[in-house]
């Protein structure tokens, strides 16, 4: 009861600045750019496989299952020649203990877990079922996490 009472507080106050907090050490000095919102996404099924590209997800029978999601992206953000902050690739792995942090908190603090994991990295955009799932030493653009309320 405590994690429904918490869950309707979060998506009813719309004001999600404080789950950033769970992503701080990678805001530190600037390093990444962390953006947290409220999402409706369609509900993806892992059920054949741990990955799935965006170019393969399927519709089920009988129409899509939105879902409402708390989205956070990961981008780098690194000041070039000019003094303009940029968005810039990282690895993977620079994220996954802040993301495997986040999701242990938000599970037991909060009764949300992650419905997926999107990772962009052009020409490729991919959807992963856990931190798990993710590839090791992978260049990617941005890093999205989707978490939703546990059945």
């Amino acid at each position: 009861m405590k994690h429904l009472k918490t869950y309707i507080k979060l998506f009813e106050s719309k004001d999600f600045t404080w789950f950033s907090d769970l992503f701080l050490e990678l805001n530190h000095e600037g390093r990444f750019k962390i953006t947290v919102g409220e999402s409706n996404t369609q509900k993806l099924d892992f059920s054949n496989s741990d990955v799935i590209d965006i170019h393969h997800i399927e519709t089920p029978l009988g129409g899509m299952v939105v879902i409402k999601t708390i989205n956070v992206k990961v981008e780098k953000r690194e000041l070039d020649e000019s003094g303009q902050l940029t968005l810039k690739q990282f690895n993977i792995d620079d994220v996954k203990e802040t993301l495997r942090f986040a999701e242990s908190y938000a599970k037991g603090e909060l009764g949300l877990e992650i419905e997926y994991i999107y990772v962009m990295r052009i020409p490729k955009y991919m959807y992963y079922k856990s931190v798990d799932a993710l590839p090791d030493n992978q260049m990617v653009d941005s890093v999205t996490f989707a978490f939703r309320k546990i059945d």
